[in-house]
């Protein structure tokens, strides 16, 4: 028998690769843990010579790329010295938990010092492979990463949950990603076997963290992935047990992992290093100064429509969400997008994090003032421009009215009503919008023959008293609505976005948008399809007259030191006397906007490839019963089965209220959806 601390305190404290070697043929049986006491935690493990963390070597730490790996030989040994330096940092942390936790279960000590062994077995074949490639282990700087993580662990269980189910989770893809790079890029199968046989191993350890996980878990009503993320230190996350690229969801399984936490840590976001944005979603925040008080269908509606924020943040970046979207809704979205934000449901959650680069709500509206309040003092770029301008300027309609000098009047007083109608041309129709307000809401349609009655005339004074202020323009016989979408990054620099189409109802209502190529797309009810393909080459002819007006609004926000995005919506209409004319802006929206969403699951199609068109749209429950069921979901499934692979949908549903679907169609399917 030799004293279990013995043998195990030369692996965690000893110096050179022998030390980090000791005991890999000792068979468990062998080891006598009577009268060893737990150590306490300790700062780092013992490094010497070779293993030293030498700083003036950092310049040669660089992961190697792909294309790298497949042509030098060096960049293959480098690649595997990382890989050792991972199996190391695994037989230190588990020499150090058997050390820290020395009276815990017989069956978890063993288990975890046949681990050991596999990973000092891994180490040294990572060593003998490497050194057949020009490389010593030793020449390429060392990290703590795993260590650093680890080092206060309080349990075995925080062990298995970092160490089990996180980085050696994780390495189920990385070693099977590759294994199959090695043997199908570089046809070197001699390092694609070690990775294979790492990969079986790494099922195992999976295996016996698992187990010893559902042992010790609490046993409360969260759920496995919900206790696992609980558990984790911050700012380790979820991300953290996956790889890049590759996903062994049937590894996985047969480590015994149960699918809904398969399927969890696969959508699961977070940031790998990089200071995160902070997203909020408050739509609601151009009416909060008129409308303080939400009423429960709209707070219902804010929460059906906000996992549509997942399509803006990085996926390093933070999404806060009033509540986590279904499980099957993020993995439409991440079968799309690609990788996740992180996304937190509560203050204790954003307590957590040190540092924000910039906090990005949907629109500096109250709301966002108010949520800003306690994580200010945290922001890397907070805001430059001072809170209320929105409310006071930027999301007035009368304010752009009259800072642009666009068609139209604002009306504060009866006597700006009593002049416009005494101005306004007989026969010509007009559109009445609120001066605060979300686009589309509260308009009204009004004819100049109608100003002799006298209900008109009531309704229109009225407004003064209700809205405080309101805007008047011409109503134009329109073809077509197009968004431009920018952002003023914090450099003043400026981002713009190509041109977007989208739809209103007859309330002027948004109705979703057409994604890619519209140009021979089918664009339904609208118009004539030659009509519109007309019409948007006509825009695109107009793009200098576009940007001249755009850079007037840009001028003016850069007064106000605003940064961040905001989208101008405008419109081609006929002219009377044929042919087209541009209306460059109708609203100018000071938030991200359902063009900037458009735009989003637009780049995500591209990524993936094979996109030329489609439609991203918002649904109601009218909707359904012209289609002839009764919910959402059911709306989803008949969608499929008519139009297969043409259609992709992300859909947040439940019986009773809408949500949205975003759709990838060919033009045959527009009508399905009133486009």
């Amino acid at each position: 028998m030799e004293r279990a601390d013995q043998v195990l305190k030369q692996i965690l404290f000893g110096g050179t690769i022998e030390d980090k070697l000791a005991g890999g043929k000792l068979p468990y049986a062998a080891l006598d843990f009577d009268g060893v006491e737990g150590i306490p935690p300790i700062e780092a493990p013992g490094r010497e010579g070779l293993l030293s963390t030498d700083s003036q070597k950092r310049s040669q730490s660089a992961f190697p790329r792909h294309a790298e790996i497949r042509e030098s030989g060096i960049a293959r040994g480098r690649l595997l010295h990382f890989f050792a330096n991972h199996e190391l940092l695994a037989i230190e942390t588990m020499a150090y938990v058997l050390l820290r936790f020395p009276d815990a279960p017989e069956n978890f000590k063993r288990g975890v010092f046949r681990v050991l062994q596999e990973e000092q077995q891994h180490f040294g074949e990572y060593i003998s492979r490497m050194k057949e490639y020009g490389v010593s282990f030793g020449e390429v700087p060392l990290n703590l990463y795993f260590w650093n993580s680890l080092k206060g662990m309080r349990s075995p269980l925080d062990f298995v949950t970092q160490m089990s189910l996180t980085f050696e989770q994780a390495n189920l893809d990385f070693a099977l990603e590759y294994a199959t790079f090695f043997e199908n890029q570089c046809e070197d199968l001699k390092t694609a076997e070690l990775l294979r046989r790492v990969h079986e191993d790494e099922v195992r350890h999976v295996q016996h963290g698992w187990k010893w996980f559902q042992e010790w878990r609490p046993k409360d009503s969260r759920t496995n992935f919900e206790v696992y993320q609980d558990l984790l230190p911050f700012p380790m996350t979820a991300r953290r047990a996956r790889g890049s690229t590759l996903f062994a969801a049937e590894s996985r399984a047969r480590a015994g992992l149960e699918q809904d936490y398969i399927r969890e840590i696969r959508v699961s976001g977070g940031s790998r290093g990089r200071v995160p944005d902070l997203y909020f979603f408050n739509p609601q925040c151009e009416i909060e100064s008129v409308l303080p008080t939400l009423s429960k269908g709209l707070i219902q509606k804010i929460e059906d429509l906000e996992p549509l924020m997942l399509w803006l943040p990085g996926e390093d970046d933070v999404l806060e969400l009033r509540r986590r979207p279904p499980l099957s809704f993020l993995e439409e979205v991440h079968e799309v997008r690609g990788e996740l934000p992180e996304i937190i449901t509560s203050d204790e959650e954003l307590k957590r994090y040190a540092a924000f680069q910039e906090f990005k709500p949907w629109g500096f509206g109250a709301s966002a003032w108010k949520r800003i309040a306690p994580v200010r003092s945290r922001l890397r770029k907070p805001p430059a421009f001072q809170e209320g301008i929105h409310e006071d300027h930027l999301f007035s309609k009368a304010f752009w009215k009259k800072a642009l000098q666009t068609d139209g009047v604002v009306v504060e007083n009866e006597d700006d009503l009593t002049s416009w109608m005494k101005s306004a041309t007989n026969n010509s129709e007009y559109i009445v919008k609120s001066g605060k307000g979300t686009s589309g809401r509260g308009h009204l349609r009004v004819d100049a023959a109608q100003f002799g009655d006298p209900g008109l005339v009531s309704k229109l004074r009225s407004r003064i008293k209700s809205d405080h202020v309101y805007v008047i323009e011409p109503y134009h016989d329109k073809v077509l609505d197009f968004s431009v979408q920018y952002e003023i990054r914090p450099d003043q620099s400026v981002r713009e976005f190509e041109p977007g189409l989208f739809r209103t109802d007859g309330a002027h209502q948004y109705l979703g948008s057409y994604l890619g190529s519209y140009l021979g797309s089918s664009f339904g009810r609208s118009g004539s399809s030659e009509e519109m393909d007309a019409a948007t080459r006509f825009l695109s002819g107009q793009r200098k007259v576009l940007r001249s007006m755009h850079e007037k609004i840009i001028s003016i926000l850069k007064e106000y030191r605003y940064t961040g995005p905001f989208g101008v919506d405008g419109l081609i209409a006929r002219e009377s006397g044929g042919g087209f004319k541009l209306v460059p802006v109708i609203e100018v929206n000071v938030r991200y906007t359902m063009g900037r969403i458009a735009h989003e699951i637009e780049a995500a199609l591209r990524k993936r490839g094979g996109f030329r068109h489609g439609i991203f749209v918002f649904l109601k429950e009218s909707d359904l019963i012209r289609h002839g069921v009764s919910s959402f979901l059911g709306f989803e499934t008949k969608m499929k089965a008519r139009h297969g692979a043409n259609f992709v949908a992300a859909t947040v549903a439940k019986d009773a209220h809408a949500s949205f679907v975003f759709c990838l169609m060919n033009q045959e399917g527009y009508g399905d959806f009133g486009f």
